[in-house]
């Protein structure tokens, strides 16, 4: 199962504010029960993701930002 870690190497944050990392992961964790059971699904979808995030990141686009600021990304 792929793992994606943040810069900062942190896998916790507080309930409040969750991590992109830890929300990523949890979601990556449950793609073989919700319909993709293909080992090599799990690395494209991690991929696709990481590059999601690194190209939002240099458009200064936080994962979790507005669904405007998202659009604009």
């Amino acid at each position: 199962m792929p793992v994606l870690v943040g810069n900062d190497l942190c896998f916790e944050g507080g309930p409040a504010a969750p991590r992109p990392a830890v929300v990523v992961n949890r979601w990556l964790r449950e793609l073989p029960a919700s319909g993709a059971p293909a080992p090599s699904s799990w690395e494209h979808y991690a991929r696709a993701l990481k590059e999601w995030r690194e190209f939002l990141a240099e458009h200064g686009v936080g994962l979790f930002d507005s669904r405007v600021r998202l659009k604009a990304g």
